[in-house]
């Protein structure tokens, strides 16, 4: 792996709760933009990163996390940004699934749809 991967693989495992443009990748990576489409556009191949169509262009999102196993993702489904869940976190809400409605659910890595603050904020300015 090339240090220009390794920092790109390391900037999007920090930022992986946020929908980020090339021009944010580039900069965050310290690599020219055409380095970073090639790259981004490999992980986009290989199904770790989400490219996400929004009105002002592409935005690029970690799909999955080396610890992805075991917690829940939350799915924006206007824009398509993906919150991961700490794993504390997905504990107490399968625990309290399990408890209030006697369901245990078996997908470690379940995907939960709705709309992000920012989608519902957008939505509440238009009315």
């Amino acid at each position: 792996m090339t240090e220009q991967k390794k920092a790109l693989w390391n900037f999007l495992s920090e930022n992986a709760h946020t929908p980020l443009t090339i021009t944010d990748i580039a900069e965050g990576c310290s690599i020219g933009k055409s380095t970073a489409y090639r790259l981004m556009n490999g992980l986009v191949s290989a199904g770790l990163v989400s490219k996400i169509l929004r009105k002002n262009g592409f935005v690029y999102q970690l799909s999955a996390c080396v610890d992805c196993y075991g917690h829940l993702h939350l799915k924006c489904v206007t824009c398509g940004k993906i919150i991961h869940l700490s794993n504390s976190r997905s504990k107490l809400l399968k625990k309290e699934i399990l408890e209030h409605y006697e369901f245990d659910p078996q997908d470690n890595n379940a995907m939960l749809y709705g709309k992000c603050n920012e989608c519902m904020h957008e939505q509440e300015t238009k009315k």
